[in-house]
């Protein structure tokens, strides 16, 4: 009998040990397959080096830890909450859409439309009633970034992939628009672009070609139709762009730590191309809706405002993030800003694009002018504590909502500014240069 109670007990032991063996490494995650790129320096007798990054397209490294879930309700359906989870699964972009198309019956007229990664589908979100709405079922599986713009009234955007070892870029839009669900249909654009930026009136996108000699730079229109316009060309390849101003396209070269960025600005006018800013190591901007202003920052994060076209001192605005974490309001005087309570030890901006570093963020309102800063929300002190690495902001048009996305998840959220309280204001006057 004795013997038989051993063996018993070594069985239920042997069993034990199997099930928790099972159920540990069943719940473990892989971390992601990094690619290596080779990024070589802008200036000539400095060397390559080898950025690990995980994704063909910056600022979308992935993370398995879901700190941006919150601990109890998802979706963003309580109108009362101040910050809210819009979408539940990770996006390739969001914007505002506004309706100008008579022939487009059954869709929102004005709403936020976020595209999901995992299958392509077109979502509208409406901020006054919280109503979600999936708009199309056509898959479209990995979309990474997303730029949306609009053709005689009708809503499109290009979504771009990596896929096979190459670039899928497309320009689509929502076809049989009625009260049931629509499809994408669209054409496919070169696999040859290397970064895109729409234009303000979202009628038009530049994008630059990568060539053997360097880079070209075309306008094309949402439409799909007619030939590109080519009004630009450089020896240079690894430009970033952007397009603030109906007149002026700005370009950045790849911000590194130990490297002094450039920023130029082409004046659609003249087709001058002149330089705006550099000498900065680590070098990242977010240029005003006016062109008149240069919020950047060095590789300390140090957040500062220039400018252009006058010689007074830079204004130092005592914060600590990097510009493309902001948003300019409408009339180019104040900046929203996702900024970081901490900044793990590190080469910025190199880590944070590579996802080696996630940062909780609080909400900052900042008035460029003067440098007085007011932190407006901080989503860690929340009920449900939330996390936040915030990216791609915008704010809505009378610039009562702020919205998000969470780099660390990318799902969309959304804050009420309206009402908002002040847990902390600061004034900065210092300058710095």
């Amino acid at each position: 009998m004795k013997k038989l109670i051993i063996i018993l007990i070594v069985v239920i032991l042997i069993f034990s040990a199997l099930f928790g063996y099972f159920y540990f490494f069943r719940s473990s995650t892989n971390t992601p397959t990094t690619l290596v790129n080779s990024i070589t320096s802008l200036f000539p007798g400095s060397s390559s080096r080898d950025v690990a990054v995980d994704t063909f397209f910056p600022n979308t490294a992935s993370s398995t830890d879901q700190i941006g879930q919150p601990m109890s309700q998802v979706g963003g359906n309580d109108l009362t909450s101040k910050f809210q989870k819009i979408s539940n699964d990770s996006i390739a972009g969001a914007s505002i859409v506004t309706i100008k198309a008579t022939t487009l019956k059954g869709l929102p007229t004005s709403a936020i439309w976020y595209i999901e990664k995992a299958t392509g589908y077109v979502f509208s979100y409406n901020p006054d009633t919280a109503e979600q709405k999936q708009l199309s079922n056509t898959t479209w599986v990995g979309g990474q970034e997303a730029y949306f713009g609009e053709a005689k009234g009708i809503p499109t955007f290009i979504i771009r992939r990596s896929k096979d070892s190459t670039i899928e870029n497309y320009l689509a839009k929502i076809s049989t628009p009625s009260n049931s669900i629509g499809e994408l249909t669209g054409i496919t654009i070169s696999p040859d672009i290397s970064t895109i930026a729409s234009s303000p009136k979202k009628d038009r996108y530049f994008y630059l070609i990568s060539a053997s000699s360097g880079s070209i730079g075309y306008i094309g229109n949402f439409t799909g139709t007619g030939n590109p316009t080519q009004v630009f060309t450089s020896p240079y390849s690894k430009w970033q762009v952007s397009w603030p101003e109906e007149n002026t396209i700005i370009f950045q070269s790849a911000p590194q730590s130990n490297q002094a960025g450039l920023v130029y600005t082409l004046n659609l006018k003249t087709n001058a191309f002149t330089r705006l800013l550099g000498g900065i190591q680590g070098l990242t901007i977010l240029v005003s809706p006016d062109a008149k202003k240069i919020l950047y920052a060095d590789n300390l994060l140090n957040l500062k405002v220039k400018i252009t076209g006058k010689e007074t001192a830079d204004v130092s605005l005592g914060v600590s993030t990097l510009p493309e974490k902001c948003v300019w309001s409408k009339d180019s005087i104040k900046v929203f800003c996702s900024i970081p309570s901490s900044k793990p030890f590190g080469d910025y901006p190199d880590i944070w694009y590579q996802g080696l570093a996630n940062f909780s963020d609080s909400i900052w309102e900042i008035n460029a002018i003067t440098g007085a800063t007011t932190q407006i929300y901080d989503p860690s002190s929340a009920s449900d504590k939330y996390q936040i690495d915030g990216i791609n902001l915008f704010l809505s048009p009378d610039g009562k909502r702020l919205f998000l996305t969470n780099k660390t998840d990318y799902s969309l959220w959304q804050l009420n500014l309206v009402d908002s309280f002040s847990l902390q204001t600061t004034t900065s006057t210092s300058t710095a240069r």
